[in-house]
């Protein structure tokens, strides 16, 4: 079955959205954002919006000066805490 993805990324290279088109049905749309340029890790997602058809969610994620993944927390479900 046919379908389509449509990118976008900001004047670094990093994906900021992505629109995600079934051959029926609703699109589905996901929005990365990113720590301030010159930030410890301006290329890590630091948040991301997605929504679609069953609705939004929203995701934050934390990571340590090491670039690792350390937090995560979502609209629809308690924070996770990875270590």
């Amino acid at each position: 079955a046919p379908y389509w993805e449509q990118y976008h990324y900001n004047p670094i290279g990093d994906l900021t959205s992505e629109l995600s088109t079934p051959a029926s049905g609703a699109a589905t749309t996901t929005t990365d954002t990113y720590p301030a340029t010159g930030s410890a890790q301006p290329h890590a997602v630091a948040s991301q919006q997605v929504s679609g058809p069953s609705g939004t969610s929203n995701t934050g994620y934390t990571d340590n000066a090491d670039g690792d993944l350390t937090t995560t927390s979502a609209s629809a479900t308690a924070g996770e805490s990875l270590s």
